[in-house]
């Protein structure tokens, strides 16, 4: 099994596991390593999951979802009687698509979970959470996606539809594919109170005002009632930690994971808009344990944030210096100097004596994979930026002195 990661990738998935490991212990967190193997039995969609017989002849696999795992484990270990806990992981799961039974791989993943307490205050903190650490890691242009899992849901269980054609249904409406929707409407013959409801759904996301206005005329039960309470509640609590990022409600989310109850988001970049972290509610999970342990979280989606990473430059990928110093002979004593200026900071810094700089060297890879040449010369230092293609003059006091304690250069 291959991990879902390219090799030049390692820097940035310790970045991110550093700092989800941070952020999470500013905040209580403290780690969960979660078992390999574990048992079999009550795991969501085993169809998917890699199975062995132990010497026992009992059933075991490899853990597969980390939040069913550690679930599992609290369930069992009567958690709830220890009042709220909370924890984070950095882990590997292991699977195949129900559709290619071929695709068995290894997936790497990391996220938080909140347990045992039934308070927004605790959806709240997952999502600020959530956020903090994406903005450590440099990715601050996000869209937010809220829903509430019970307002769609509320309907299906009204329904009482059999599983494929509710599957088809959620999916249609997840999708927005409202043509097909409506055509698939029509051939389940639903009462049409239902049917009108069910239809604008897929267009209820966009402006939290606009959208809460529409859900609150259309709903037909006291759960989608409160499901637009509990989102009023969410925003407004969102306001007050002053939580400024592009907020949408989307009343169209789905239980994809077969275990959310009531919140369910996603954060998406605007670099890419692909998902780079979602989560949400999961109150009933614990159930299929014996046990009765309200929970929330969120887990990191760990391609698709190093393919935003990677996007934006904000971190070298590992083979990427941060500095690459080139010098005369006559320089040598003050170059080796500054390249050890520069690590005393934290620095990467490659140094190599050249007697003239030109464009054939830069085009190298080893100086491609540099952000930051310097170069020396009879006056003073020529800085080159590969990362923003600038470049400027200044002597080795002051470009020392231009470096902040983050370690990026404060002018220029």
């Amino acid at each position: 099994m291959l991990l879902d990661t390219n090799k030049n990738d390692h820097y940035l998935i310790n970045k991110i596991f550093s700092t989800l490991e941070n952020e999470s212990k500013l905040c209580g967190y403290k780690e969960f390593f979660i078992p390999t193997l574990e048992t079999s039995q009550n795991l969501t969609k085993e169809n998917t999951t890699v199975k062995y017989i132990d010497l026992n002849g009992k059933l075991i696999c490899l853990r597969k979802d980390p939040t069913v795992s550690l679930t599992k484990f609290l369930a069992e270990k009567n958690i709830k009687n220890n009042g709220f806990s909370k924890y984070f992981y950095k882990t590997s799961t292991f699977g195949w698509n129900s559709n290619d039974q071929n695709s068995s791989k290894e997936v790497l993943n990391a996220g938080v979970e909140y347990f045992g307490n039934t308070h927004f205050e605790s959806d709240i903190e997952i999502l600020n959470l959530g956020l903090n650490i994406l903005k450590k890691l440099k990715i601050n242009n996000l869209k937010i996606d809220i829903g509430e899992i019970n307002y769609f849901h509320s309907i299906l269980e009204e329904l009482k539809l059999d599983i494929n054609s509710e599957n088809k249904l959620i999916k249609l409406v997840e999708s927005k594919n409202i043509p097909e929707l409506k055509e698939y409407l029509r051939f389940l013959n639903l009462n049409e109170k239902y049917s009108n409801v069910l239809i604008q759904i897929p267009i209820l996301f966009g402006n939290p005002t606009d959208v809460l206005k529409k859900g609150k005329k259309l709903a037909l039960n006291k759960n989608m009632d409160k499901s637009i309470e509990n989102l009023e509640y969410i925003l407004s609590f969102l306001s007050d930690i002053d939580v400024n990022e592009n907020i949408e409600i989307d009343l169209g989310f789905s239980n994809n994971q077969d275990y959310y109850s009531s919140l369910i988001f996603k954060f998406y970049s605007t670099t890419n808009n692909k998902p780079v972290l979602y989560g949400g509610r999961y109150n009933k999970l614990s159930n299929n344990y014996n046990a009765n342990i309200p929970a929330c979280g969120f887990a990191i989606d760990i391609k698709n944030t190093i393919e935003v990473i990677n996007m934006k430059k904000n971190f070298s990928n590992g083979q990427m210096s941060d500095y690459t110093i080139l010098y005369r002979e006559s320089f040598r004593k003050k170059a080796y100097q500054l390249s050890e200026d520069l690590r005393n900071k934290g620095l990467s810094v490659k140094i190599n004596m050249i007697e003239s700089l030109t464009s054939d060297y830069l085009q190298t890879s080893y100086f491609l994979n540099s952000k930051t040449i310097i170069n020396f010369n009879e006056e003073n230092l020529t800085i080159i930026n590969q990362v923003k293609n600038t470049s400027y003059k200044s002597t080795i006091d002051n470009f020392l002195v231009s470096i902040t304690e983050d370690n990026t250069i404060s002018i220029h």
